[in-house]
C-alpha cells in the first residue's frame, strides 16, 4: 500500500503557516499517525488477521522517528484494534470483535459507508443506552439532589430562550442535565458509562445538533421531568425521557430538528 497521500498530508502540516504552528505542541505527530491508520482500518484496507507495514516502513512512509510509530501502536492497541506478536508484528483485529464503544466516532467519520447507514446505527445505539441509562438514573435518584439538578436544568433554559441558542453549548447543557441526573445514582461503573457516551459523541457533535434544534420544546420536557421527580413520580419522568429518546432518535435519522409533537 502507498503512504503517499499520507506523507503528504504530514508534510503540509510541517510547510504550515506560522500562524497553525503552535498546535503542534498540543497535536503529537504520534495521534496524526494513529488516526490514519484507524482510518484504514475502517475502511477494511487493513483487514482483520493483516499484518501492518513493520515499524521501521512505517517510520519510512510517514518520515517519522520509529519513536513516533511505537506511541502510535501503543494508542492502537489500547483501542484493540492491533496487536503486537513476538518479533514486532502488528496484526489487525476484528474491530466488531474487540473494540469498544469510543471507536464508534471512527466509524462514522472514517467510513466509505453512506452517512446515513451509519448515522442510523449510532442513532440506535444512543437510543438503547442513552434511553436505559436514564431510566436507571430517574429510578435511582436522590431527592436531596433536586436543587443541583435544578440548576443545570435552568440553565439549559436560559441557553434554549436565546433568539439564536448556540447548538454546542446547548448540547453540552443538555448533557449536563443528565450526568447529575446520573452522578446522583451514586453508581460509578454507569457515572464513568455515561461520561463515556459523551466523549464518543463529542467527536461527531455536529451530527447531533437535530437533537437539540428545537431546544425549547426540551426545556419544557426538563421543566416537567423536575415536577415529576419532585413528587417522587418515576413513571412520569421515565415517559420525559421516553419521548426525548424516541423523538431524537428520528431526528438523527431524518437529520432534521422538524420532528417535535407540539
Amino acid at each position: 500500500m502507498s503512504f503517499d497521500p499520507i506523507r503528504k498530508k504530514y508534510q503540509d502540516q510541517q510547510n504550515a503557516p506560522a500562524l497553525f504552528k503552535p498546535l503542534e505542541k498540543t497535536v503529537r505527530t504520534s495521534q496524526v499517525l494513529a488516526g490514519e491508520i484507524r482510518k484504514y482500518i475502517v475502511q477494511g484496507k487493513f483487514k482483520p488477521g493483516q499484518s501492518l507495514p513493520s515499524e521501521r516502513d512505517l517510520a519510512k512512509s510517514f518520515q517519522v522517528t520509529r519513536t513516533v510509530v511505537r506511541e502510535a501502536v501503543r494508542s492502537l492497541e489500547q483501542l484493540r484494534l492491533v496487536s503486537v506478536r513476538q518479533g514486532g508484528k502488528i496484526r489487525v483485529l476484528d474491530y466488531l470483535a474487540s473494540a469498544g464503544i469510543e471507536f464508534a466516532a471512527d466509524l462514522l467519520l472514517g467510513s466509505d459507508e453512506e452517512p446515513s447507514e451509519m448515522m442510523k446505527d449510532i442513532a440506535d445505539a444512543w437510543w438503547v443506552i442513552g434511553r436505559a441509562m436514564m431510566f436507571y438514573a430517574v429510578e435511582n435518584f436522590k431527592s436531596e439532589d433536586l436543587d443541583d439538578l435544578l440548576e443545570a436544568v435552568l440553565a439549559y433554559i436560559r441557553e434554549s430562550d436565546k433568539k439564536r441558542g448556540d447548538y454546542k453549548r446547548l448540547q453540552g447543557l443538555d448533557y449536563e442535565v443528565q450526568n447529575r441526573l446520573m452522578r446522583s445514582t451514586g453508581n460509578r461503573a454507569m457515572i464513568l458509562l455515561h461520561n463515556s457516551m459523551r466523549h464518543v459523541y463529542s467527536h461527531v457533535a455536529d451530527l447531533f445538533t437535530p437533537i437539540v434544534q428545537n431546544s425549547e420544546h426540551i426545556a419544557g420536557n426538563y421543566t416537567r421531568l423536575m415536577y415529576h421527580l419532585s413528587k417522587k413520580d418515576v413513571k412520569g419522568a421515565k415517559k420525559v425521557f421516553e419521548s426525548y429518546f424516541n423523538h431524537g432518535r428520528e431526528a438523527l435519522r431524518r437529520g432534521d430538528g422538524n420532528f417535535w409533537e407540539v
